[in-house]
């Protein structure tokens, strides 16, 4: 088998997944607040769309780029939502979710020994994609006290000779941090000085519970050839399990992805790709997207307060549908206490160290699932003890 498997670890959330399945295979109610899956239904405008392509005969091979319609309303899309013009025709590739345009871009970015900076914590298949691609994943802890946001001079240090990229997302899974155009502006001279690139991860980026502005770095100066933009519909449009998501770069860039994402799944389902194209034109999708990010800010309030009146430790999020909870005060790992959890209070929550070691103080939880839920699980959490 290829060596490279050796170098991955199973996450300690499928492990989580696993049990919860056996749980409920054995009749079990579970509280499920470990999986980031809109609770909210996809909007009836998409089902129609994919419906409709798939009676009028979109079932067969198409473009490995994507459908052209669809790259045309992203394009669109980001011009006027984020201040970022990539051409439809050679800089923008349909893939199939956000994880496989992560998966194809560390493919074609990376050579055996190149080094990748990674924000801690972060989601686990930035690390995974790395080592697969043979490059070599460099941590840097973003602490709680900071607010999860990275200290520059931390990346500065982590920088070498061999570093080749730079991975961003904001906001960020698990700790729902944002970054603004000061911190981006910062990593961006640093990109710049050093020759970087940067994979920034966008897909919570209309999930947002502050006013700030967001700002994706492929806008600022000197940034839109040196960033791989990663975008997805699965949180903005609830259409997680339809399987959409997009990478823009500079042509020279989609060139090189474009035969890792050929040789994987050769193009994405038209019908889907559709489907997409309706939620990004019809004005009452987008109404129905801008009304569920209102729902998580609603839930995200709810829950903060009932976690105050619980007396509960946790990290506020300023995007993204996820709390960090503090554990440390029950004297466990995030792994034990999650296992612990599981068993004793039928509540699922997945580790902090799932995400890197400076979060094994903490678990997370999604609040992309019913408020009562959530109380539900929170007063487990609470009552851990008893």
């Amino acid at each position: 088998m290829n060596p490279r498997l050796s170098l991955l670890t199973t996450p300690a959330s499928l492990e989580i997944a696993d049990r919860v399945r056996a749980l409920q295979a054995d009749g079990c109610e579970v509280v499920a607040l470990q999986t980031g899956d809109p609770d909210f239904a996809v909007p009836a405008e998409i089902v129609t769309a994919c419906h409709k392509a798939m009676a009028d005969g979109w079932t067969h091979y198409g473009n490995t780029r994507g459908l052209p319609a669809l790259r045309e309303a992203l394009a669109e899309n980001a011009r006027a939502e984020l201040n970022v013009d990539f051409d439809p025709g050679s800089e923008v590739l349909i893939t199939n979710g956000g994880s496989h345009a992560v998966f194809c871009g560390l493919q074609a970015l990376l050579s055996p020994g190149d080094e990748v900076v990674l924000l801690d914590p972060s989601w686990p298949q930035y690390a995974a994609g790395v080592l697969l691609a043979g490059g070599v994943p460099v941590r840097v802890a973003c602490r709680a006290a900071n607010d999860f946001q990275p200290d520059v001079e931390d990346l500065r240090k982590a920088v070498t000779k061999r570093t080749r990229l730079l991975i961003l997302n904001s906001p960020c899974n698990p700790s729902g941090a944002v970054l603004n155009r000061p911190r981006l502006e910062q990593i961006a001279k640093l990109a710049v000085e050093n020759d970087l690139l940067v994979l920034s991860d966008e897909v919570y980026r209309t999930i947002l519970h502050t006013d700030d502005e967001y700002v994706s770095i492929a806008s600022l100066p000197a940034m839109r050839n040196r960033t791989i933009r990663i975008d997805s519909f699965s949180k903005r449009f609830a259409m997680p399990g339809l399987r959409l998501g997009v990478i823009m770069a500079s042509a020279e860039w989609i060139d090189a992805v474009v035969p890792i994402s050929q040789c994987s799944i050769t193009n994405v389902n038209p019908s889907v790709q559709l489907a997409g194209r309706e939620a990004l034109t019809n004005p009452a999708v987008m109404a129905a997207s801008r009304e569920m990010s209102q729902r998580y800010t609603e839930r995200f309030h709810e829950i903060v307060d009932y976690m105050d009146s619980l007396q509960l430790k946790y990290h506020k999020p300023q995007g993204a549908f996820y709390f960090l909870v503090n554990i440390e005060p029950f004297g466990k790992t995030s792994t034990d206490f999650a296992l612990e959890l599981l068993e004793r209070k039928q509540t699922a929550v997945v580790p902090g160290v799932s995400y890197g070691d400076s979060c094994d103080h903490w678990i997370r939880i999604t609040f992309a699932a019913s408020i009562d839920e959530v109380k539900r699980g929170l007063l487990s959490i609470a009552h851990f003890d008893k």
